[in-house]
């Protein structure tokens, strides 16, 4: 499966679930712990996308901000891999 389709799987996922928990929040707050649990699964799940070819986060990406370039958890899935340069199909 494509590293792209599993980000969207993951993030439609958090989505579809996440969002009728939030929203049950309101009704009792025994709803924090399904929420909370699903939050560190999704969010673990997406940071450890790694780039098939040399393993680099696919998440964690440079970005420049004021002409100086810093390594930051993007939410989303570049075109190519930051550190050797191949595609992500």
């Amino acid at each position: 499966m494509k590293i792209r389709t599993k980000f969207k799987i993951a993030i439609f996922l958090w989505f579809l679930v996440g969002f009728p928990l939030l929203l049950g929040t309101s009704i009792s707050e025994y709803f924090f712990v399904p929420l909370f649990t699903l939050f560190l699964a999704i969010g673990l799940y997406t940071v450890l996308l790694k780039c098939p070819n040399c393993g680099k986060s696919v998440l964690n990406n440079p970005v420049k901000i004021f002409g100086t370039e810093f390594y930051i958890w993007t939410c989303w899935v570049p075109k190519k891999c930051s550190k050797c340069g191949a595609e992500f199909p």
